[in-house]
């Protein structure tokens, strides 16, 4: 019912994907969620088709595409770059740089309270090396979207305005039956098996009371995006409902169970229960 293509996107100039703010500082993630790919696309996919359906479009994308979350990986190395664990510092050293703004009054003079500083990733790492970012998008069969020309112009993230979130196809898609031998594509969503020990790869939706899994690194995350209006087709109008999540950093740790997880429509890993 579904197949997957590898997808890399070598990072053009800086990116933005909003996390959180502390004072007057921005921070970003160190990776891309699946539905920050979702809203890309459809927007991409709405300058193509001239339309404003942002709605209607956005609903066939979640529909006949999946998007697992993308990682970053210095082009050649063939390895995920992780923002957490051990190797935490050497990533933001090499990875994350600063951009300090303000806005003007009367074209010469600081506007008050403006002043604010962007973290964004950088295109090319301290050492020189160019970074791109690695993933898997799912297509459903008898999808008729031109998704693979709407891969090759695609903006990611915040900060677009300023020239930021520009990304190239590495090399056209890739197709694969299951990628990595970790995904079944035969059922009505992507579905995977999380083993015991086994880090989460996406951000796994959680419930009270649920024991199932637990972080290790990560006390998990609540997730609010903001969401185009389908009454009136204003993008970021609407908030959407608070997702209550393990982060990607986080392990299951149940041992003697097989967890089963989906990635739902929208982007959340979502689990079936133990398979044994």
């Amino acid at each position: 019912m579904w197949k997957a293509y590898s997808l890399q996107l070598r990072l053009e100039s800086p990116l933005h994907i909003g996390l959180r703010k502390i004072g007057n500082v921005q921070m970003t993630r160190g990776y891309v969620p699946g539905w920050v790919l979702w809203g890309a696309f459809t927007a991409r996919l709405c300058r193509d088709l001239g339309s404003q359906e942002y709605g209607a479009v956005g609903k066939r994308v979640r529909e006949e595409l999946a998007f697992s979350h993308f990682f970053l990986d210095r082009l050649g190395a063939g390895q995920r770059l992780l923002p957490w664990g051990p190797t935490a510092p050497e990533f933001a050293y090499q990875h994350l740089h600063g951009v300090t703004n303000t806005a003007l009054r009367n074209g010469s003079t600081k506007e008050d309270g403006s002043l604010h500083e962007t973290e964004c990733l950088l295109p090319v790492s301290r050492d020189g090396k160019a970074v791109v970012l690695c993933g898997h998008i799912f297509e459903r069969k008898g999808c008729e979207l031109n998704w693979r020309s709407a891969a090759e112009r695609l903006s990611l993230g915040g900060e677009r305005s300023y020239g930021w979130g520009k990304v190239s196809l590495v090399a056209p898609p890739e197709g694969s039956l299951s990628p990595a031998g970790e995904w079944d594509l035969d059922r009505a969503r992507p579905f995977r098996r999380l083993a015991p020990e086994e880090a989460v790869g996406g951000h796994l939706r959680r419930w009270l009371g649920d024991d199932s899994v637990m972080s290790c690194r990560d006390e998990g995350e609540v997730i609010v995006r903001r969401m185009t209006d389908p009454e009136k087709g204003q993008f970021g109008k609407k908030i959407s409902e608070p997702e209550f999540c393990w982060a990607p950093s986080a392990t299951f740790v149940k041992k003697g169970e097989v967890l089963g997880i989906e990635l739902n429509e929208a982007g959340f890993w979502e689990h079936e229960g133990p398979i044994r």
